[in-house]
This record gives structure tokens, C-alpha cells and sequence, in this order.
């Protein structure tokens, strides 16, 4: 190390002190590099891939989070169509049974019905019949008593 630094010294007395002091400079600051500047790169971009390792995580987590409230959403979901075809058989049910009992109470009422035409025709047979029998008996009234 000692003849190469020597023979550099040789090779660079030539041109001056001046050349020999801008060397030493720039020996100077490529060591500034590799002892200050360097690690404190490397640091910084360790630090960046930390960083950007935790958006990535942060990512996943939320992506993660997502999908479990989608999960959740659709369970609710399901629970909610599955109450409300329960509900709809329910009321199908009942609106079949309140059909029926409409349809029982229809044909009650046409029975109904037509029993009382019944009655009023036979109550109209039997009024004309009782004006018959009154028109009679007084017609023999008036010939008993005549």
C-alpha cells in the first residue's frame, strides 16, 4: 500500500501541489461518501422498503377487513331472504285459509240467499192463499148470512 501511495504522489508531483491537493480532496470526500453519506442511503432506503412492507400490510390487512364485512354483509343477507321466505310461506298460507273462509262464507250467503227467496216465494204462495181463503170465507159468510 505504502509504493502505491508513493508512486502515485510520484506520478501526480508534476502538476503541483495544486494537482496533489485536489486529489487529496477527492480522496477526501469519496471517503466522506463511504463513511458518512453511504450508510445513510442505505439506511434511508432499508427505511423506504420498511415503509412501503407496511402499506403493503396495511393493504392486505384492509383488503382482509373488506372482505370479512363483505362475508358478513352476505350472511345478513341470506339470514334476511331466508326470514322473509319464511314470512311470505307464512302469509301464503294465511291468504289461502282467509281465500277459503271468503269462499265458504260466499256460498253460505248464496244458500242463505236463496233459502230466503225460498221463503219469501212461500210466504207469497201462502199469502195468496190465506187472501183466497178469506175471499172464501167471507163469500160463504155472505151466503149464510144472505
Amino acid at each position: 500500500m505504502d509504493q502505491t501511495g508513493a508512486a502515485f504522489v510520484e506520478a501526480v508531483e508534476p502538476y503541483g501541489p495544486f494537482a496533489l491537493f485536489i486529489v487529496g480532496v477527492g480522496i477526501a470526500v469519496v471517503a466522506v461518501l463511504c463513511a458518512f453519506i453511504l450508510p445513510t442511503w442505505r439506511k434511508n432506503l432499508e427505511a423506504q422498503q420498511a415503509i412501503e412492507r407496511m402499506k403493503a400490510e396495511a393493504q392486505i390487512e384492509l383488503e382482509k377487513k373488506r372482505e370479512e364485512r363483505k362475508a358478513a354483509e352476505s350472511e345478513r343477507q341470506a339470514q334476511m331472504n331466508k326470514e322473509r321466505a319464511e314470512i311470505d310461506g307464512r302469509n301464503a298460507v294465511t291468504m289461502e285459509g282467509l281465500k277459503t273462509s271468503i269462499d265458504a262464507m260466499r256460498a253460505t250467503q248464496e244458500r242463505s240467499n236463496a233459502l230466503l227467496e225460498g221463503s219469501r216465494s212461500g210466504s207469497a204462495k201462502m199469502g195468496e192463499t190465506v187472501e183466497d181463503t178469506n175471499r172464501l170465507v167471507t163469500e160463504i159468510h155472505h151466503v149464510i148470512v144472505k
